[in-house]
């Protein structure tokens, strides 16, 4: 049937007239012009549907398309717009010459009425059931929808049901509303739906499993004391409770009928918590009982999910991203677009990392700011344009199928070794300048040991806080940025003190006269906590995301090739800091202050751009792309820079700040001796 359709297309390309597919994209987007314009007020010119009169009188929709033309207020409209897109596919799907104005997406030859309207209910119900009555378009699009697709399958909806939900809307009591929904909810929930193979049914219990569990963890995260105390991470429960719950529905005849209504009533729980801002306790206890009690009346076991499995979940939530922007609803938009990159954060990125660290850069610059070359996601969502947000999803979604290749290609023991190795020299070298430089710097056994005490209290903590993720508490993606960024601008903050200090005590004493203060503080070894805490912020900023890379890695390629290259990689970090050491003892006093000056310099700068970074990821600082920063993986890799406006401006910021105090300590007069 597919096979055919494509040839039908074809056809009609080569021989010309209007396809029927193109047809009904072009409705969708007048539709989406009319909306706007009764939204605003504005007249709208019923010419416009000239093109589609034959079709309409055809399939007897005349009185359908004059009501959609007549309406004036919004929910008059949204009404009007449903009900004629329901009888059109309703009519169009049994009819031969026009069956291909359903939605071909959705369509092939076991496809009947009921299996497809059924999931359009399903999905628009469980919406419906979310919504938070603030703007009222969505919940009677929901509305409307649900009743149309019903009255389509020959299953009308009583006019009284309808009425007490739009008063209910209308009124914006959410209690109410929910009381008002009971009926229509019950005819949704009996709704017969095709038994799904197995390969599908395992696959949708892998989406409710990950969708259960992001529940639990996304509301632990937004609420405390019956306060929303993160609102992206409550409303992401929110809208993963309903995803969960949809799916359900889906999988509701390959379920015994106890097993589903268990299951539903343990949702209804949920939900209720949600609604009041419950103890969160509560929420997690329900979800492990939903999860026990499906793993154990299916047999199923929890699985990982796949690369392509991963890669379908964010192409779907993407597309719901762009419908929503479609509507002009750009608030669900950067929702969807956070979901999508909840599934690509840590479960993509994490495995691609270790094998292609720039194409999991510029994967995740789209998902935000942009890779350089275009805008990303959430600049196209906080401009507001629907075109832009259209070319920025095309060249993610290419970019993924290649990182699903790159994931689905098994790696060889050579390969893997070398992987391993490739992490913790990447992500070891910036710690290895620190700590180099400043053990060349000082001189005392007592500082040299403050110091790596700090870097063994980062190591601990770094497997310390990987542990408590996995057994404890459950740290979402704005949280492991936001502890990334925050230790990574605390370590800037520090090296740019440490190197005002280098840059006072050279120039401004003498660096003769420093020299020898060096050496007499040598015995009781000053600074100590400071080495302590700079010890510390420089191995954890990156060991936790390490430890992370290694954990996927491993699970992957086995834990021998991943060791193996672990020691290899920390053998050359070693013998690197060791010449290291060795080079900047030879240097003459004068320029060996000069090179640690400039080294504490450069890190300070690259610290800076990873702390911004992170805090941009973690949704708490805005990401600006601008044309000329251009893109570049090895600067983003190696120099913590990201082509935004805020990240490059606060890098050249901390860059001029450190030129301005060397050239003042080098312009003063010095005191104490002479060169």
């Amino acid at each position: 049937m597919k096979r055919l359709f494509l040839i039908l297309i074809a056809s009609v390309l080569l021989f010309g007239g209007d396809a029927l597919w193109e047809l009904r994209h072009r409705l969708n987007n007048l539709l989406f012009s009319h909306q706007m314009a009764v939204i605003s007020g504005e007249p709208f010119d019923a010419e416009r549907y000239r093109p589609f009169e034959k079709p309409f009188r055809e399939l007897g929709l005349q009185e359908h398309l004059r009501a959609l033309i007549a309406a004036q207020s919004l929910p008059e409209w949204l009404k009007a717009k449903n009900y004629l897109l329901a009888q059109l596919e309703s009519r169009a799907i049994n009819n031969e010459k026009y069956k291909d104005l359903v939605d071909f997406g959705a369509f092939d030859a076991s496809v009947t009425p009921e299996t497809l309207f059924a999931a359009r209910i399903k999905k628009a119900f469980v919406r419906l059931e979310k919504s938070d009555l603030r703007s009222l378009r969505q919940p009677y699009d929901d509305l409307y929808a649900v009743t149309a697709y019903l009255e389509a399958l020959g299953k009308p909806v009583d006019a009284q049901v309808i009425e007490a939900i739009e008063a209910a809307i209308r009124a914006r009591e959410r209690q109410r509303f929910k009381k008002a929904l009971a009926p229509l909810r019950k005819l949704v929930y009996s709704l017969h739906a095709a038994r799904l193979d197995d390969k599908a049914f395992e696959k949708k219990i892998k989406q409710f499993l990950r969708f259960n569990k992001m529940v639990a963890f996304d509301y632990k995260n937004g609420v405390e004391e019956g306060k929303i105390k993160i609102p992206l991470e409550y409303t992401e429960a929110v809208m993963f409770s309903a995803r969960a719950r949809e799916i359900l529905l889906d999988i509701k005849p390959n379920l015994d009928a106890e097993t589903f209504e268990k299951l539903v009533g343990l949702y209804d729980k949920i939900s209720r918590i949600i609604d009041d801002k419950g103890e969160s306790a509560d929420v997690v206890k329900l979800t492990k009982e939903a999860k026990k009690r499906l793993l154990s009346a299916t047999g199923a076991k929890e699985v990982r999910e796949t690369p392509a499995e991963l890669v379908a979940q964010i192409e779907k939530s993407l597309k719901m991203m762009l419908d929503a922007a479609r509507s002009g609803d750009f608030k669900t938009a950067e929702i969807l677009r956070i979901e999508a990159y909840s599934f690509f954060d840590p479960d993509i990125e994490q495995r691609l990392i270790p094998r292609d660290p720039a194409l999991s850069s510029k994967l995740e610059g789209l998902f935000w700011d942009g890779d350089g070359e275009r805008p990303g996601l959430a600049y196209a969502i906080g401009q507001k344009d629907p075109d832009l947000l259209e070319d920025a999803t095309r060249h993610l979604q290419t970019l993924l199928a290649d990182a699903q290749t790159v994931l689905e290609t098994k790696l060889s023991f050579a390969n893997a070794l070398v992987q391993s190795a490739m992490i913790i020299i990447r992500e070891g070298l910036e710690a290895l300048l620190v700590l180099a430089v400043l053990l060349s710097l000082f001189k005392s056994s007592r500082q040299k040991r403050a110091l790596m005490g700090g870097v063994a209290i980062g190591v601990a903590l770094s497997f310390a806080t990987w542990w408590a993720t996995k057994k404890l508490i459950a740290l979402s993606t704005s949280g492991r940025e936001l502890i990334e960024g925050a230790s990574a601008l605390l370590a800037a903050l520090m090296l740019i003190f440490v190197t005002a200090w280098i840059f006072h005590n050279t120039y401004v004493k003498g660096w003769v006269a420093y020299a020898k203060e060096l050496a007499q503080k040598a015995a009781s070894g000053g600074s100590v906590a400071l080495l302590l805490f700079v010890g510390f912020l420089v191995v954890y900023r990156e060991g936790f995301e390490t430890v992370l890379f290694y954990e996927a890695l491993g699970n992957e390629a086995g834990a021998k090739p991943v060791l193996l290259g672990f020691l290899l990689g920390l053998a050359i970090i070693l013998a690197a800091a060791f010449a290291l050491l060795k080079f900047m003892a030879r240097l003459p006093l004068q320029l060996f202050f000069g090179v640690t000056g400039f080294f504490l310099s450069l890190l300070a700068v690259i610290f800076t751009g990873a702390g911004v970074r992170g805090l941009q990821t973690a949704n708490l600082l805005p990401a600006t792309p601008h044309p000329v920063l251009p893109p570049s993986s090895w600067l983003s890799s190696y120099l913590g820079y990201s082509p935004t406006v805020e990240t490059a401006g606060a890098q050249l910021f901390v860059a001029a700040l450190l030129l301005g105090l060397y050239v003042y300590a080098k312009r003063r007069p010095k005191r104490g001796s002479a060169r």
